[in-house]
């Protein structure tokens, strides 16, 4: 059955991902993006937003008066830095806030929302500002829900890799060393990472928002698999049969996120059906395809 489903950050990685599993589904999708895509996907209808309007998302649901809303859009940046909070509370907290507004405002449409894996758990506090805006924002919508009869789910995405990611994130870095034989080190070797790659996120983004009655989860999209930065060095390097690999180092930095949480993968699988088909060695021969 069509559905009309409107996706925010249609430009982005995953989003450009989401749109074209819908669009592949029969879905009637609109694709909101800060700036027109350079590569659109095609059956999507892409709509200029500008999220600094409080007014401006809310004009387009009655436009377009979608079933389900996907927020996709924001800034997913590991970093402390004074710089990068300015962009977290601008790019990430301001169009959230205004989506769940303008979704409870307007009515009519369920509501995806996607959660960090570095958001605070029981006794520690958020690994990073993402983080804590994307619990804060939870937090707000819930509060929200509760007096305006919107149902809002959420979907917790791993480690997400995939050929169109950008170049300087960690699993692209590594293809790019061993394709051009340069040898790659890395400073957090020993993180132990649920690692997924973009079509599963794509189908399982696509099959929370079709299960009714979850209104207040929150779903891992993950493959329950958990290896180190140096495995996933040791195996590109024996697919590609590239590079020499540096002898990894531990270190404290946090900004490859949480080391050692795994996806529950069975309650989203109980849940939805849905559940990762692409192993890590799968997916990174993609990668070097």
């Amino acid at each position: 059955m069509t559905r009309r489903i409107v996706v925010t950050g249609a430009n982005g990685f995953i989003g450009s991902a989401v749109v074209a599993n819908h669009v592949l589904a029969g879905d009637d999708v609109v694709g909101v993006v800060r700036r027109p895509p350079t590569n659109p996907v095609g059956g999507v209808r892409y709509e200029v937003v500008d999220f600094a309007d409080p007014n401006e998302f809310g004009r387009l649901l009655r436009s377009h008066t979608p079933e389900l809303v996907i927020h996709m859009a924001g800034f997913p940046s590991a970093a402390t830095d004074l710089g990068t909070a300015r962009r977290v509370i601008a790019d990430d907290f301001v169009p959230a806030m205004s989506v769940i507004l303008s979704c409870a405002e307007v009515g009519g449409a369920r509501l995806l929302l996607t959660a960090s894996l570095e958001e605070a758990v029981p006794d520690h506090r958020a690994l990073s500002l993402y983080g804590w805006a994307k619990s804060s924002v939870f937090d707000a919508a819930m509060v929200i829900a509760d007096r305006h009869d919107l149902e809002i789910v959420r979907a917790r995405i791993f480690m997400g890799y995939g050929p169109t990611q950008a170049p300087q994130k960690l699993i692209p870095t590594i293809v790019r060393t061993v394709k051009e034989n340069v040898p790659f080190q890395t400073a957090s070797g020993s993180r132990l990472l649920d690692w997924i790659y973009i079509s599963d996120i794509a189908s399982g983004i696509h099959a929370i928002g079709e299960t009714p009655a979850l209104h207040g989860k929150t779903l891992d999209l993950g493959t329950g698999v958990l290896t180190s930065i140096a495995d996933v060095v040791v195996t590109a390097q024996r697919i590609g049969s590239g590079a020499s690999v540096e002898p990894p180092e531990d270190s404290n930095d946090l900004s490859w996120g949480a080391s050692g949480r795994r996806a529950d993968t069975s309650t989203t699988t109980e849940l939805t059906g849905w559940s990762s088909s692409v192993d890590l060695e799968a997916g990174l021969r993609m990668m070097f395809a």
